[in-house]
């Protein structure tokens, strides 16, 4: 799932609590109601009716009290033992005061066999009872509440991440822009001395690529068609500045709807063209992009000259910024092997389309 998606996501979960916040707050109406007119019937006349209604009012004012006073300040902040410790107080004294009103009521009590069994009834199973009828009448919702909390811890989480990503990302392209220009103005630089008209040439070509990184780099997505061009073009510049270099890019499949995070592959050919330099023979690089099974497979393979060139203790940095890229981008759905033999060095890589 792309970073649109997840945005779409958390936004369309935002409005829907927004539009039906009243929802939970008159299911536990209803919910606490049914099971206070299971009692109705207890004690005759209108004090049956007044029972009802005090314990109606009882368990919603003990509902609200719990998930919108007691969970937020105690069990969302990890204060567990004050939060069972408040709760464990409040059964006993509902124990207390349901005995109290119990025995107040007791003339008025339509069965009084059933009162003179609870006569016998241990303290520990009165609270034990009272604790029963929390779980059944408050229950539900305190699991509600905690379910939407977690969602909205989730959603922050991610809503985080994805602003993290998306920063990162932006950084890792930033940082593979200016290391590209910096290698084709020096190229450019070399020729002016040496041919002034292929340095013209080199110039005008990297304009064309710079208007590329310009108008399409800041995209979330490229067609795919359009990165080959740039390679292209970019190894064409290359040509023209070497005199013994070749390269291939062989196109498998169809690229003219395939959308792909732009300057993806550019690191991996530029990395190729930066240490095949080979005095002794011609060298080459060898693409290809192949579309299969939703899929997209690129290789890059480059010939390496016989005499290595001394490695500076900065390389390598556009390999690790494609490959962190990769990652924040594709997750682990994405597959990159680098080879490194004695005279080729190849990039495969797979990625979902």
């Amino acid at each position: 799932m792309n970073q649109d998606n997840k945005t779409c996501i958390l936004k369309d979960q935002s409005l829907f609590e927004k539009k039906f916040k009243w929802l939970p707050h008159l299911l536990q109406l209803l919910y606490i109601g049914a099971f206070v007119l299971t009692g109705k019937g207890t004690y005759v006349g209108s004090i049956d009716y007044f029972f009802c209604i005090g314990l109606f009012l009882f368990f919603i004012g003990m509902g609200y009290l719990i998930t919108y006073c007691l969970m937020p300040r105690y069990l969302f902040k990890k204060k567990y033992f004050i939060y069972f410790g408040i709760l464990l107080v409040a059964v006993i004294l509902s124990t207390f005061l349901f005995k109290y009103i119990e025995e107040s009521l007791l003339p008025y009590l339509v069965n009084k066999k059933n009162n003179a069994d609870e006569e016998h009834t241990t303290w520990a199973m009165k609270i034990f009872s009272t604790t029963l009828v929390y779980i059944i009448f408050l229950g539900p919702f305190s699991f509600w509440k905690m379910l939407l909390q977690w969602t909205k811890d989730s959603n922050k989480i991610r809503e985080l991440e994805s602003t993290t990503i998306q920063s990162e990302l932006q950084q890792l392209k930033n940082q593979i822009n200016p290391h590209f220009l910096f290698n084709m103005l020096n190229n450019a630089n070399v020729l002016i001395h040496k041919d002034p008209d292929k340095a013209s040439d080199v110039l005008m070509g990297l304009s064309k690529l710079l208007r590329y990184q310009l108008y399409e780099s800041s995209r979330q997505n490229v067609l795919l068609a359009g990165d080959i061009k740039f390679l292209n073009d970019f190894l064409n510049l290359e040509k023209v500045r070497r005199d013994h270099f070749d390269f291939t890019v062989d196109v498998i499949g169809d690229v003219n709807s395939v959308f792909v995070p732009p300057l993806l592959f550019i690191t991996f050919v530029e990395n190729a063209t930066k240490h095949n330099l080979d005095p002794e023979k011609t060298s080459y690089i060898h693409i290809v992009f192949e579309i299969k099974d939703n899929h997209l497979y690129f290789s890059c393979v480059n010939s390496k000259p016989q005499i290595q060139a001394v490695k500076s203790q900065h390389g390598g940095i556009g390999l690790s910024n494609s490959s962190r890229r990769l990652k924040l981008l594709y997750d682990d759905n994405y597959t990159l092997n680098i080879k490194d033999e004695k005279t080729v060095f190849t990039v495969e890589l797979k990625v979902p389309i």
